[in-house]
């Protein structure tokens, strides 16, 4: 649960970017940056909390593999971020994704839209990381018919112009 508070991490990496390209950091200060995040990349699949997030089925599976992929691809450990877009292919996409398009286990939240659409934000986040790697994962579907990326997007997409017609429970709705 620690875990998944970490989700705004990303934008340090990011940051430590333009930096770098601003000629902002020494040489040492990146490396030591990159040894840094490598090694939470290691404790998040060591630890026993890692271990736990890394198996749930919901947004925290989810956000694990994104922050893992993150830090993977900024500590240079491509191979790390690739097994865990593969991965993610049955893992993420074909067992949290119902055919309909639906992040089954967050339907029955308090905030099940703003759940679905938090869950959804990592997994395009993932995709884009999965790319760096060499895996596809936005066009990704078990079979045809199987919950997919683009499933998911039209599922939440079809109550964009009525949020009041969500179906599920939300304690936002108005």
């Amino acid at each position: 649960e620690g875990i998944i508070d970490a989700h705004r991490l990303p934008r340090v990496v990011e940051s430590i970017g333009i930096l770098q390209h601003g000629g902002k950091l020494q040489d040492a200060e990146l490396d030591g940056l990159q040894q840094w995040f490598g090694a939470l990349a290691r404790w998040m699949q060591d630890s026993p909390i890692g271990k736990q997030e890394r198996a749930a089925r919901n947004n925290h599976g989810l956000y694990y593999d994104t922050l893992l992929s993150h830090f993977a691809l900024f500590s240079g450990d491509a191979a790390l971020a690739r097994s865990v877009a593969e991965r993610a292919k049955v893992a993420r996409l074909a067992a949290q994704i119902d055919s309909r398009g639906a992040f089954t286990e967050e339907l029955t939240r308090t905030r099940s839209m703003h759940y679905v659409t938090w869950t959804l934000n990592a997994a395009y986040d993932l995709a884009d990381l999965g790319a760096c790697a060499g895996v596809d994962l936005w066009d990704y579907q078990a079979r045809p018919g199987t919950g997919s990326l683009r499933r998911a997007t039209d599922f939440i997409a079809a109550y964009s112009s009525d949020a009041g017609a969500w179906p599920y429970p939300e304690l936002n709705k108005g």
